[in-house]
């Protein structure tokens, strides 16, 4: 090999100059990236005639001419240019019929190369054979990538997981330029030099910036390195840049792009893999082994370049068969990481993200698939203060004993050999489920199993108290228990009959209650008569209202009634407010029914008020119907519509109730207050409700509770706490009315404790409007 930097040399001169060159041993000729001329002499002999083929292997000059010399006997030169082979090819190739027993030096011209391999000579017929099974190995190793990129580009839209886009992006790119590098535009009639080489150098900065973006989605870097994230993040800006402006720089500085890319981004990748395979993450372990070959085959490439060894045909092609071989493990990784990824959906719909336990669904699902086996006793455990814990030390601390009391339950699950696992693919199999926050459950073979044993010993690792950084806690749990098939062959049902046998245990405060088909009947009848009200409110022909008279015990006057609701049911009879009340908050219905009672009774106390004048309704109301957001905008709009002084409508609320989000119901009550209505507090005395918070809300009336009003004149505890009920009252500048009065010595105690007003069946008992419009006639006759 010569360099002739001023084209100064005649080919016969050029011949004559690299007979004074030291030959070049490697397969490899390294021209270099400075623009100039190199002349290349290769010399040979035939002893036959032959038709032959040259072919410079994988030359990319931006002009190629090719000499051929005949040395004869005489000692004459013969100087000629071979014409182009016309086959396309990935490399140049000539063509030329040799005589028998002749010399030849074939002499090659490269203008502006940038990297070739020694010439080769083939048999015409040698050729043929080799090019066909050549272009059979490109097809294979292009045809894996390009299916490689397809496969993942086609999981992307599947998952959307942006691992597998830069994937595919990656070797997409990888496709482009090594094409470009192997000269496969030949075949396609691309010029060997410019065209390829222009596109390639910037597709492999390309390529590495596809490369860090898949390290860091591959392996989460975000999430398990934040410092090496960052600086991938930094190369990543890097080679972006570099990869915009390397088409406008000299080849030799974007190759020194490539090369410090690759020092500096290979170690980075690497090293980002083996600290996440070092944290756990079982994906990255394949990540570091497709590192492997890619290395190994860089350095054995990147050594015979150097001519620390041979180059041959192998270490030519090496690098083709470790990038398949990387491409190979990688697609393990992207196929683990998609099967890590379902099993992550199919965890996360199956168990309960905090505790890790098996939820309603896997629960199910592994009940449904023992039940055809043999008959079982469910169990559920539900921690019945866990709220209160969360009130009072808050949701981590709640969280975290929550997590301890069931890694206690879950061990002591895994030891029992009977009971039910509760399993799916590939997941962990667990003994141990969850149906929703603070609610266990647990399968067990046979329908005779030892309840007591086994609640007992649920109910000890339970209680057993919990320390918490310094924090004591105690659980208590309720447990209910159903068999199959004896209480229900639908497993549904099954599991919301052993609900209610636990809401059976915590009625009767019992650690343990085993569900009876009375408990059914009765949550049947329950859902039977929520339809049955809602029906009754939108008829109105099945609900009642009664007035009980409040009457002044100054001047023995009716000053007020208050509206009690009845509810005649066309089959269950008359049905009290005590039993249906609550069926109407388990409906959502509750305000609904407070409404229309609101709406009925200011349209009676219209009627009422033409024989008696500023008499008032009085309508219980509860703090859910204060809390409703539309509550104050319907009442307000039935006000509006019956034209009725708001004064005469009183609001009772009871005692208990004021302790339900204070503030919003005091901020409520305001409102109402400022709209003209006066509010009541109901059974006062029946509960604790603080002063500080009566003092600041507009209390027009206090009702003492019946209970303590029914032992007045008997209990002088009652009558110490009546004294100072009375004094409480004159603060607030509230009436004081004692209800549920039912003896005339209790009348006549609190007559002379100076009690503004009394309600009760010793002045007169509920009555239907029109008794109470007669009732009220007779008084005043």
């Amino acid at each position: 090999m010569m360099r002739d930097q001023v084209n100064g040399y005649h080919p016969i001169e050029a011949l004559s100059a690299l007979s004074r060159q030291a030959k070049v041993g490697s397969e490899y000729v390294n021209p270099g990236l400075e623009p100039g001329i190199v002349w290349l002499r290769t010399d040979f002999f035939t002893p036959e005639s032959l038709d032959l083929v040259v072919e410079l292997h994988r030359a990319k000059a931006e002009k190629l001419t090719v000499f051929l010399v005949e040395h004869n006997h005489q000692g004459a030169d013969n100087l000629k240019l071979l014409p182009l082979y016309a086959q396309p090819h990935h490399s140049p190739l000539y063509e030329f019929t040799s005589t028998q027993n002749t010399h030849y030096s074939l002499l090659v011209k490269l203008e502006n190369s940038v990297s070739t391999f020694k010439p080769l000579l083939w048999h015409h017929e040698s050729y043929i054979r080799e090019s066909q099974l050549e272009f059979l190995s490109f097809g294979l190793f292009f045809g894996v990538l390009i299916c490689l990129a397809i496969y993942n580009l086609i999981i992307f839209f599947a998952v959307r997981r942006q691992a597998y886009i830069w994937y595919a992006a990656y070797i997409s790119t990888l496709v482009i330029w090594r094409a470009a590098l192997y000269g496969v535009g030949g075949y396609l009639g691309i010029p060997h030099y410019q065209a390829q080489v222009n596109v390639m150098v910037p597709f492999v900065l390309l390529d590495m910036l596809f490369a860090f973006l898949f390290c860091i989605h591959f392996l989460e870097t975000a999430r398990h390195t934040y410092r090496l994230d960052k600086l991938l993040h930094a190369a990543c800006w890097i080679i972006g840049i570099a990869t915009l402006i390397s088409t406008t720089l000299p080849i030799h500085i974007t190759a020194a792009f490539v090369v410090l890319g690759l020092l500096v981004g290979a170690p980075l990748c690497v090293a980002a893999g083996i600290y996440c395979w070092n944290r756990g993450i079982r994906t990255a372990r394949f990540y570091v082994a497709s590192w492997v070959p890619l290395l190994i085959g860089a350095i054995v490439v990147q050594m015979a370049l150097w001519e620390v060894i041979d180059s041959t045909h192998f270490t030519q092609n090496f690098i083709e068969v470790t990038i398949l071989l990387e491409a190979f493990l990688m697609s393990l990784a992207l196929a683990d990481k998609l099967r890590q990824t379902e099993q992550e959906k199919i965890h996360l719909a199956t168990h309960d993200p905090l505790t890790k336990l098996p939820n309603r669904n896997l629960v199910q699902l592994g009940l449904e698939s023992f039940k055809s086996r043999v008959g079982f006793t469910l169990l559920q455990v539900k921690l019945t203060n866990l709220d209160d814990i969360r009130a009072r030390l808050g949701l981590k601390v709640a969280n975290a004993v929550l997590c301890i009391c069931i890694e206690r339950v879950n061990e002591w699950a895994r030891s029992q050999r009977r009971a039910v696992t509760f399993e799916m693919l590939d997941l962990e199999p667990q003994k141990l489920g969850q149906l929703e926050h603070g609610v266990m459950v647990m399968a067990f073979r046979g329908t005779h199993v030892s309840l007591n044993e086994l609640t007992g010993k649920i109910s000890e690792l339970i209680t057993k108290s919990i320390d918490y950084k310094g924090i004591s806690v105690n659980l208590k749990s309720h447990i209910g228990a159903s068999v199959y098939p004896h209480h229900s062959q639908d497993i549904i049902q099954l599991i919301e009959n052993t609900s209610y046998a636990i809401f059976e245990a915590q009625k009767k405060d019992l650690p343990v209650v085993a569900y009876t088909e009375d408990g059914s009947n009765r949550t049947k009848q329950r859902l039977a008569m929520m339809v049955d009200l809602r029906d009754a409110l939108v008829s109105g022909n099945q609900l009642s209202l009664f007035i009980q008279p409040k009457i002044s015990l100054t001047d023995n006057k009716v000053v007020g009634g208050e509206i009690l609701l009845r509810w005649f049911h066309p089959k269950f009879g008359a049905i009290e407010p005590e039993e249906f009340i609550p069926l109407a908050e388990d409906a959502g219905l509750i305000t609904d029914v407070t409404l229309w009672v609101l709406a009925e009774a200011v349209q009676i106390n219209k009627i009422i008020c033409e024989v008696i004048k500023n008499h008032h309704i009085a309508v219980n109301i509860r703090a859910c119907d204060l809390l409703h957001e539309s509550f104050i905008a319907q009442f307000t709009s039935i006000l509006e519509t019956n034209a009725v002084p708001r004064r005469s409508i009183y609001l009772e609320i009871s005692e208990s109730e004021l302790h339900k989000n204070v503030g919003l119901i005091h901020l409520k009550m305001e409102r109402l207050h400022q709209l003209g209505l006066l509010f009541s507090i109901d059974d006062f005395a029946s509960d604790h409700v603080s002063l500080a918070q009566l003092a600041n809300m507009p209390i027009r009336e206090i009702k003492l509770d019946e209970y303590f009003v029914h032992y007045l004149d008997t209990d002088s505890q009652n009558q110490k706490l009546l004294k100072l009920v009375k004094s409480v009252s004159a603060s607030l500048n509230a009436d004081l009315l004692a209800e549920g009065v039912e003896d005339l010595s209790v009348l006549s105690y609190i007559q002379q404790q100076g009690v503004s007003k009394a309600q009760g069946y010793a002045l007169a008992p509920p009555m239907s409007v029109s008794d109470y419009l007669l009732w009220i006639e007779k008084r005043n006759e």
